[in-house]
């Protein structure tokens, strides 16, 4: 790895005296594999593809060359097999009380127990099926009781100060699906704090409104 990290980030010159030449083009794909491992998950699909233009187009020549190019074959290898693992390891949530604190990835939400919510609100068109775990799960797991004030915050740092009791109150639900499919960033995800309002009148007031936090990243006791 330190190999390759000096490859990515060392000023080189070549035999010949120039930047140009076919070490010139293995230096580039190093590159672009150096800064490959530095993009978020989300960015990574379109840096593979610059990755495989620039390595794919590398001939092989006698020597240092050939070593080289070996080697980043065999780190483009190690590339593609743990881009899917780095993607599913991504903590999604984060729940923290006084004491205790958890990490969820999207993997460890989709294992919990799953409510469905047909509802209404301010922000979809018509009735909507939102899926996912009750947000008393999640609260329960590091003890936060009823009687708690939690601060829920969003991607974008916008915060909402919500009642514990909420969630032990009504199936609240921290929806990680809408009408069976996974909720993307532009589309309010992926995850939507959800509460049944359909089904309970009073939590059609103007006030439940903001507590329908979208993006959202993490919990904690205020």
């Amino acid at each position: 790895m330190a190999r390759f990290l000096f490859l990515a980030t060392g000023k080189k010159r070549f035999p010949d005296g120039s930047k140009h030449g076919p070490e010139r083009q293995a230096h580039q794909c190093s590159i672009v594999m150096w800064q490959l491992f530095h993009k978020p998950p989300q960015n990574r699909q379109q840096h593979l593809a610059a990755l495989r233009s620039t390595c794919e187009n590398h001939e092989g020549h006698q020597g240092s060359i050939m070593q080289l190019k070996n080697f980043l074959q065999g780190m483009l290898v190690a590339t593609l097999l743990t881009l899917p693992a780095l993607g599913a390891a991504q903590t999604v949530l984060t729940v923290t009380a006084s004491e205790r604190s958890l990490m969820y990835t999207m993997e460890d939400l989709l294992a919990l127990p799953q409510t469905t919510v047909i509802t209404k609100n301010d922000y979809v068109d018509g009735t909507t099926t939102f899926q996912g775990p009750r947000l008393r799960l999640v609260l329960n797991a590091v003890e936060i009781k009823p009687s708690a004030t939690l601060k829920m915050v969003a991607l974008n740092d916008f915060k909402s100060i919500v009642p514990a009791q909420d969630a032990f109150n009504y199936d609240v639900i921290l929806a990680v699906s809408r009408d069976g499919r996974a909720m993307s960033v532009r589309d309010k995800g992926p995850i939507w704090v959800i509460y049944p309002m359909d089904d309970h009148s009073e939590l059609q007031e103007d006030s439940y409104n903001g507590r329908l936090v979208w993006q959202l990243k993490s919990i904690s006791v205020e």
